[in-house]
């Protein structure tokens, strides 16, 4: 497992996907976790073995990404037995397709 808790996942997060990390983000302007130019990303870390996804958090981070003029969000979460992205359905289809796409071209 490369995080052992909520910092070190926010970190990895950040790394993996190249985005920015928001200084005190829970504390100051109802902010999220880890902001680029195209999606907003909250992220979540339990030390259990089980996930429960609240959907007030996915109306705040939805909510946040509007705020903030982000053409999308991702929710990380993860616990002892792993990581995970939810993110909307219209926003998981562009990607899946432009990959489908990179791998016809280069296939």
């Amino acid at each position: 497992m490369k995080y052992k808790d909520w910092s070190s996942f926010e970190s990895y997060v950040a790394r993996l996907l190249k985005a920015n990390l928001t200084k005190n983000s829970g504390a100051m302007n109802d902010d999220a976790d880890l902001k680029d130019e195209l999606c907003l990303i909250e992220c979540k870390f339990r030390s259990s073995d089980t996930l429960t996804v609240d959907h007030n958090i996915l109306s705040k981070v939805n909510d946040q990404s509007l705020k903030w003029n982000k053409d999308s969000w991702i929710l990380a979460y993860a616990n002892n037995r792993g990581a995970y992205a939810i993110l909307p359905i219209e926003f998981f289809a562009d990607i899946y397709n432009h990959y489908k796409e990179s791998i016809k071209d280069n296939g």
